[in-house]
């Protein structure tokens, strides 16, 4: 492969959201978000349901898939694995069977194409269930009290964010629970916290 037809990242990613947002649904993208020791490419949230998307271009390697995959596993409720010619092959040595799979290539027209090489499942209830805390470590404090609130679980008042991640896993129901978490992450206001540190400097 030459070095001029090999996709970098940022090609990738703008073919990516740009068919995600081409549907018109209701969602959010979230770029770089921490997930435990990884650092995920993009999350795309919709209203019950987390998406991961870890994104190999033509110029990168392979090697830390493997911890990367067990990262995303344990925060979204499904998983892609975002890739362009180079690696599609090799992908699915890498990569458990519910993930999906996405190319992106140039066409004939040499115009950039999205394929669904393999779409995503997910796992039973069951499974799902425990990474709902892991999607709680994910939102501010105040965005997990409010979800506290509204379910009325209580006492709240002096408890750290992990306990009262605990509390709405133990006492909330799993769909209600997954769906405020999406909701808590779509209707983020970052120019709240902004306003917060220009006011403090």
């Amino acid at each position: 492969m030459r070095e001029a037809d090999k996709l970098n990242d940022k090609e990738m990613r703008e073919v990516l959201f740009d068919y995600y947002e081409s549907t018109n649904e209701r969602l959010r993208i979230f770029e770089e978000l921490c997930i435990a020791k990884s650092r995920a490419d993009a999350i795309l949230v919709r209203e019950n349901c987390l998406i991961g998307f870890e994104i190999k271009s033509d110029r990168d390697s392979l090697e830390r898939l493997e911890s990367q995959v067990k990262n995303y596993s344990k925060f979204c409720n499904l998983c892609y694995i975002v890739t362009g010619n180079k690696h599609i092959d090799k992908i699915t040595e890498h990569v458990p069977e519910t993930y999906g799979i996405i190319k992106i290539f140039y066409d004939e027209n040499k115009k950039l194409s999205l394929e669904i090489v393999r779409e995503a499942t997910r796992k039973p209830k069951e499974a799902l269930k425990r990474k709902l805390k892991h999607q709680l470590s994910l939102l501010w404090r105040p965005e997990i009290v409010s979800i506290a609130k509204a379910n009325k679980v209580k006492p709240i008042s002096g408890k750290s964010k992990p306990k009262i991640a605990t509390m709405l896993v133990e006492q909330v129901p799993f769909d209600i629970l997954q769906g405020a978490i999406c909701e808590a992450l779509m209707e983020r206001d970052y120019s709240i916290y902004l306003e917060k540190e220009e006011s403090e400097a």
